[in-house]
């Protein structure tokens, strides 16, 4: 069978095509075709295709998309195996996207290469909801037949609290696998960079693996992100990490997770937590320092917050965690559960800052008489339970009788090995210890045991 064919189709309304045509979902707009089309053989996959497909004012509402397409234009050239998108440009909700590219083997093994745009998109819209969707059915079927390659620029892109001003991705899928390659983007006066790969088979669980690095970004806009009401926390975040799971665990994504992410906030202060403010409150600190700092009113000031985290098989491993404040120094050593949303950590906390003198008479404050750490001034707090509202309970020093151990003796290493502590909350007697006035040690310039100069 040969075939030679030439068709030139007027207006037709989309909104009035039968159930089931291959343009089922156009609720409206004007379709316009005009194609040569030659072949042999039955298979309509090796024929030649010549000419223009055209969509005006289209609206489309494909199943399981929460929004239709609006203002849909479409102006494609087919020249035998090859599609050149002159443009493609549509509406959905407050977002508007602009694409144009090519398409080469479009009916056999297709290879595309487009470039997106957009000023405004909302970033939310991409993330599939549910099990399955249309999203992913895509993806999918991109990923593992085609080799796709798409350019996306987004001069506003936007995710629940963040702006990304100057967003751009470059987006690969090939070998059953969607990989999100230098993604870089502005928020809020920081940036974020990153990347994202992505297994992709089909009617199979994902499995992911992420890197990001973040600079500056607000950290208050961070835990609005993640939906996290019971804190709120000010401070510029700045943070590393790379980040693996797969949806075949279990008991899910989340089991499932190895990693590690390094971050610091600086200049901030915690207004609301479920931590610290109880830690300050059984310290009594705003009653201790009313006139001088309101912590009630200004929350607890900090000069920087420093962690390294790793996360194996879903159980978050920290034990660097550093608050450096003027008023108190804290560290915490403990693990995470994310599946079981458990916490088990202890605290550590020195009044080593401009308020020293005042705190260090709280009754809470112990000294450390054995090991290393001897003579450090510290209360320790156990933290257990889900985040959300932990159970925090003070541990005196001298219950310790048989030593710091485990969890507690971490926290108080690094909070020792962070702090250069003055004379007098070094000293086990709280006395500073007499000079050397020999003549070496007047040579060496500086009296014996005298702990190194903090670096300002």
């Amino acid at each position: 069978m040969t075939v030679d064919a030439s068709l030139a189709s007027g207006p037709i309304v989309l909104g009035s095509l039968p159930p089931g045509s291959p343009l089922e979902g156009f609720t409206s707009g004007i379709l316009e075709v005009s194609m040569d089309v030659k072949g042999r053989g039955l298979d309509m996959k090796t024929w030649q295709y010549n000419g223009w497909i055209a969509i005006t004012d289209g609206m489309l509402a494909p199943k399981g998309i929460e929004a239709p397409l609006s203002n849909l234009y479409l102006r494609t050239q087919l020249v035998r195996n090859r599609a050149d998108v002159k443009r493609l440009a549509f509406r959905i909700k407050d977002s508007d996207v602009r694409l144009s590219g090519t398409i080469k083997n479009w009916n056999t093994a297709p290879k595309i290469d487009v470039t997106i745009e957009s000023y405004q998109f909302d970033l939310d819209l991409l993330i599939p909801k549910g099990a399955r969707s249309p999203v992913r059915d895509l993806l999918e079927t991109l990923a593992a037949g085609s080799n796709t390659t798409a350019t996306l620029t987004f001069d506003r892109g936007l995710y629940k609290e963040l702006v990304f001003t100057d967003l751009s991705v470059q987006v690969h899928l090939r070998d059953g696998a969607l990989y999100v390659d230098q993604m870089a983007g502005e928020t809020s006066g920081g940036q974020v960079n990153g990347r994202l790969a992505v297994r992709l088979p089909r009617q199979k669980s994902a499995a992911i693996e992420a890197s990001f690095n973040i600079a500056g970004v607000p950290f208050e806009k961070v835990l609005l992100l993640a939906g996290d009401e019971s804190r709120m926390v000010t401070g510029g975040l700045t943070a590393t990490g790379t980040l693996r799971g797969s949806g075949d665990e279990a008991r899910g994504i989340l089991a499932s997770l190895n990693g590690k992410v390094d971050f610091s906030i600086r200049k901030g202060r915690v207004q609301k937590g479920t931590v610290l403010p109880k830690i300050i409150g059984m310290l009594n600190l705003p009653a201790l320092l009313a006139g001088q700092v309101d912590l009630s009113r200004d929350g607890f000031p900090f000069d920087k917050i420093t962690g390294s985290m790793v996360i194996k098989d879903g159980l978050v491993q920290e034990d660097e965690l550093v608050v450096d404040s003027p008023i108190v120094k804290m560290s915490a050593a403990g693990t995470y559960d994310i599946p079981s949303d458990q916490l088990n950590s202890v605290v550590a906390v020195s009044p080593f800052g401009s308020y020293s003198s005042a705190l260090k008479s709280i009754p809470l404050f112990g000294r450390i008489f054995a090991g290393e750490r001897k003579g450090l001034l510290t209360a320790i707090f156990e933290v257990r339970g889900s985040p959300k509202n932990p159970e925090v309970t003070y541990r005196p020093i001298d219950s310790l009788t048989t030593g710091l151990g485990g969890l507690a003796q971490l926290a108080i290493d690094v909070l020792k090995n962070t702090l250069t502590l003055p004379l007098d909350l070094m000293s086990p007697d709280g006395e500073k210890p007499s000079p050397d006035t020999s003549p070496s040690a007047m040579e060496r310039g500086r009296m014996p045991d005298a702990p190194v100069p903090v670096v300002p």
